[in-house]
């Protein structure tokens, strides 16, 4: 490897390991500081105002590189000289630390100055032995055919690159896991959070007040008093689903609290919630879901969405799901998405990845069901309990096998570099 020079003894902080082992004390010529004189093979030392210079060896060719040289001069002024290192030198101990755990050497073997540099210097290329110490959580379900590399080589990597890696996760974002849970617009690529309930349920409360049921041609009107004082409750089916089985029909509910529609959708597949302007029938915000099915909601991106639906057609469709209620209401439907950001660690660095576009295929849960679903959500959550347990240490956390793609996205007119886990999923149990 090429080595800049270094014209600042100052620079060589970051260049050159601050402590070596003494092992022959021939190969030092030491000044005549009577502190010098306690030094013995095996200690550790730390030299002060130490050049670097290139320089020729004995009988080497005027073509051939030179080589970087040491030079430790002797006294003690500008700050000159070696000491030897106490036991309990905190630099002693780190290096000491790296030693016990990368090195593995026989009882009688020596450490020398090779060893020391080159643990001291080099980052570590694999994670080790930690890395066999069992089987991954996880699986790579992609067809790379790519060398596992450690994310210090992947935040060297030029993207655009998929890559293999293993890695513990140091953390995680979002902690409360309900809030993973967002809504994403397919055609403006907008990702927001789900609406909070009691957000919705003011909008039922100002839609439903002094509500007056709608008249539409289209429609065979139901309506009756609610218990509260000027509200009114209507349901609207088209007259071409009159006496179809209600699992086939698509009702239009006016006047109903979130709790009441709530409670309805658990007999009732399509419930449309709609409100009165002008004796027209019309859409309700779309910051409160388009439609009601059993227990999902699902929600309408307002900027992609029609202002109004008119004359609405109903023949033709032979099963009424979310994708065809939107299509007839003029609704771009958004799509429920998981959004987590891991840190992994892997010993040679961290970094943060994103887990969303294959977030489903992670969890082998689907996000739509999983909105509905409180024992969905309770299997993501021990999922997420596994891969960080409550109180644990990293080291006791499982190593995670993850396909990671590496690419740069715009911020703020500058690229910026993402990771996103891909291809990845949990080791079913």
């Amino acid at each position: 490897m090429p080595v800049e020079k270094v014209n600042n003894s100052s620079d060589l902080d970051t260049k050159v390991p601050s402590c070596l082992q003494l092992t022959s004390i021939g190969q030092l010529t030491l000044t005549s500081d009577p502190s010098h004189r306690c030094v013995k093979p095996g200690a550790f030392l730390r030299f002060y105002n130490l050049r670097a210079l290139l320089q020729k060896v004995p009988g080497q060719l005027p073509d051939q590189p030179e080589h970087l040289g040491f030079h430790l001069h002797g006294g003690t002024v500008y700050g000159r000289g070696l000491r030897s290192l106490p036991a309990e030198t905190p630099d002693l101990l780190s290096l000491k630390s790296v030693l016990e755990k990368h090195v593995d050497l026989d009882e009688h073997e020596e450490v020398n100055d090779g060893t020391l540099l080159e643990i001291w210097y080099t980052p570590p290329e694999s994670i080790g032995a930690e890395e066999n110490a069992g089987p991954a959580y996880t699986v790579q379900t992609c067809e790379h055919n790519t060398q596992r590399i450690t994310l210090a080589q992947v935040k060297r990597s030029t993207p655009p690159l998929s890559c293999h890696v293993r890695a513990r996760v140091k953390k995680y974002l979002p902690q409360q896991l309900y809030q993973c849970l967002k809504l994403f617009c397919s055609k403006c690529k907008t990702m927001k959070d789900v609406p909070d309930d009691s957000a919705v349920a003011n909008i039922f409360l100002e839609s439903a007040r002094d509500n007056q049921p709608c008249d539409e041609q289209w429609a065979a009107t139901s309506s009756a008093n609610s218990r509260e004082p000027g509200r009114t409750i209507s349901m609207h089916v088209s007259k071409d689903m009159v006496g179809k089985s209600s699992h086939m029909q698509l009702i239009f509910i006016e006047g109903m609290t979130l709790d009441e529609i709530s409670v309805l959708s658990r007999d009732h597949k399509n419930l449309v919630p709609v409100r009165s302007e002008n004796s027209k029938m019309t859409r309700m915000d779309l910051t409160a879901p388009f439609l009601f099915s059993g227990k999902k909601r699902y929600y309408g991106c307002k900027q992609c969405s029609r202002n109004t639906f008119e004359n609405p057609v109903f023949t033709g469709v032979e099963t009424w799901d979310e994708q065809a209620v939107a299509a007839v209401l003029g609704v771009q439907m958004m799509q429920y998405r998981f959004l987590i950001q891991f840190e992994l660690d892997d010993v040679t660095d961290t970094i943060e990845a994103l887990l969303w576009e294959d977030a489903e295929r992670f969890f082998h849960i689907s996000a739509v069901d999983a909105s509905g679903c409180q024992d969905l959500q309770d299997r993501i959550q021990t999922i997420m309990d596994t891969i960080q347990p409550p109180e644990s240490s990293l080291e006791e956390r499982p190593w995670m096998d993850f396909c990671l793609s590496v690419y740069t996205v715009k911020d703020n007119d500058r690229n910026k570099v993402c990771y996103q886990i891909t291809n990845t999923e949990i080791v079913k149990q």
